[in-house]
């Protein structure tokens, strides 16, 4: 306190020290400084309102102003009244951004209206904050101007100009709409003149971009210039559905069996047409055809129709331990959309029965004088008689069929014929000459049980020879063709 007062003493004392006349320069100066301060500032606002007028009155823009109190930090200050400006210009393009959306998909959300989605409008913001944030990549910017509007603010300006908004928004906003269009039309188009998988691919890409560039927002359109505008979404979902809905496919043949390895007697030919409207078909070429196995187990190659609907399913790797093959053939959705189908959505589709043959097992044996031998002739007779009445054939030994389980026979019936001719005795008084009684069993086995279906016995043959073999062979020879004839009567009684 005492220092103070010692200083306020010496500024008085000085003062009352200095001449009148230097009192008057030094006032002078003073409202000299005044004046130039005054002017500078008076021009700082000319400049800052000529700068304003010419953005607020320029039609090639689109701009912003941030106004913040200069304060004691001028930097602060700055960057204050910038995210005021770029606050006011982002509002602005938002509201462009939507009234500019809505023009173009043609839709205008409410939350009255009957169509109204919270989900949709979220998805429709999400697109405006997007297309306002690529908006505002291109902005322009001011110097800070202070004293602007009013003494102790600052003023600052943003601005982009119209027509880099026209390039990033409308112009891209119609350029998609119009590739979703085109894809339609060409859909159409392709559908018009029979390239229906064609058309259907061309309705799949419309609605590919539809998602890509609008999400699940509603985007309408007059596509036909009919004066009734559709939802694109909607118009090609229908289209699709409406396709696969009215295929037909049926068969060009019939009767399908496989032999007891598996092989088909003939491949099953699918025939596809699309019905319209009118009830009149069409052929459907290039459609990709899938199998579905029901029962049983395959494996078949992918294959479609061709120019004239028709198509011959490749089936390989036919397991034949199954009796009976069930298969469904339907159109693959999936290689045509790239998108598994809707379990719900109708889908064409033909079930096709495959048969194993039925299939008999045929073992035969001759026991001579106890020795073991193969009858091929008689085998060999009995397998083309079952084959020339269509059924399959596996050839087994007779230690095989004496098993009572065959789990990889893959055969419905097992015929064997067992051929017996005793030890040859002699003939009398004759020492050389022997004779032997020979006869045979025809029998016939259900399959997988093995139970006995048929039985039939040959009468007893006398043979005779100078050996006991010898007339057991003799026997056989005689007995050969009863055991042919009674053979087929038994397989010929198989139904």
């Amino acid at each position: 306190m005492r220092k103070f007062s010692i200083g306020l003493i010496f500024l008085l004392l000085f003062f009352s020290c200095v001449p009148a006349g230097q009192k008057k320069v030094l006032n002078q100066e003073k409202v000299q400084d005044k004046k130039i301060e005054f002017n500078e500032a008076k021009k700082r606002y000319k400049d800052a309102d000529e700068y304003a007028k010419k953005l607020r009155n320029n039609p090639d823009i689109y701009f912003g102003e941030g106004v913040a109190n200069i304060g004691s930090d001028i930097g602060l200050c700055k960057e204050k009244a910038r995210k005021s400006a770029l606050k006011y210009l982002a509002e602005h393009i938002e509201v462009k951004v939507e009234s500019d959306v809505k023009v173009i998909i043609n839709k205008n959300f409410q939350k009255s209206s009957s169509d109204y989605n919270s989900e949709i409008e979220k998805r429709f913001n999400e697109k405006l904050k997007i297309y306002t944030s690529q908006v505002l990549t291109d902005i322009h910017e001011s110097k800070l101007f202070p004293d602007y509007p009013r003494k102790g603010d600052a003023t600052y300006f943003v601005y982009i100009y119209k027509k880099d908004y026209e390039e990033k928004v409308k112009k891209d906003l119609n350029q998609k709409k119009n590739y979703i269009i085109s894809n339609i039309k060409n859909g159409d188009e392709n559908f018009n003149k029979g390239n229906y998988v064609l058309a259907i691919k061309d309705y799949v890409n419309a609605e590919k971009m539809k998602k890509s560039f609008f999400s699940n927002i509603p985007v309408y359109e007059d596509i036909n210039s009919t004066g009734n505008k559709i939802e694109l979404s909607h118009l090609v979902k229908n289209k699709i559905t409406d396709f696969f809905s009215k295929i037909e496919l049926s068969l060009l043949n019939n009767d399908f069996q496989y032999s007891p390895k598996g092989k088909l007697s003939k491949n099953p030919e699918i025939y596809a047409q699309y019905i319209d409207k009118n009830n009149e078909k069409h052929i459907v070429k290039g459609l990709p055809l899938t199998i579905e196995v029901i029962k049983g187990k395959l494996q078949s190659r992918p294959f479609v129709t061709g120019l004239y609907g028709e198509a011959e399913l490749n089936i390989i790797n036919l397991d034949p331990s199954f009796r009976e093959t069930l298969l469904k053939v339907a159109v693959d959705r999936e290689k045509i959309t790239g998108e598994k189908p809707d379990e719900v959505l109708n889908n064409s589709s033909i079930k096709i029965k495959l048969v194993r043959k039925k299939t008999i097992a045929v073992a035969a044996v001759f026991f001579n004088n106890g020795k073991k031998y193969l009858p091929k002739n008689i085998k060999d007779h009995i397998q083309s008689f079952a084959l020339e009445r269509g059924f399959g054939v596996v050839d087994i030994s007779y230690e095989e069929s004496l098993k009572n389980d065959f789990p990889n026979l893959n055969a419905d019936f097992l015929l064997v014929v067992k051929i017996n001719s005793s030890k040859g005795k002699s003939a009398g008084n004759y020492a050389n000459m022997f004779i032997s009684n020979c006869s045979a069993s025809i029998s016939l086995y259900s399959l997988p049980s093995k139970n006995l279906a048929a039985r039939e016995n040959t009468g007893l043959k006398k043979g005779f020879g100078v050996s006991s073999d010898s007339a057991g062979w003799d026997g056989f020879g005689k007995n050969r063709a009863e055991i042919i004839s009674k053979s087929d009567s038994v397989i010929g009684a198989i139904k």
